[in-house]
């Protein structure tokens, strides 16, 4: 993954930061991959609110 994920700040200037993101993927883990891509996206769109999106987002993602 790039950093554009936890590095993105909301309307408080807040990060996401990586200890939210990892809480994140371990409540998605179990999910299909399509819902975990949808539920990545919805919370990366409500978390930046009304601020522009400040860095490239890329998350690879691998099915055993």
């Amino acid at each position: 993954m790039s950093d554009g994920f936890v590095d993105q700040h909301n309307d408080d200037r807040k990060r996401i930061g990586f200890k939210a993101f990892y809480y994140i993927l371990e409540e998605i883990v179990l999910k299909p991959l399509k819902e975990q891509i949808s539920i990545l996206s919805e919370v990366f769109e409500k978390w930046k609110q009304n601020q522009n999106q400040t860095d490239d987002v890329i998350i690879w993602t691998v099915k055993l």
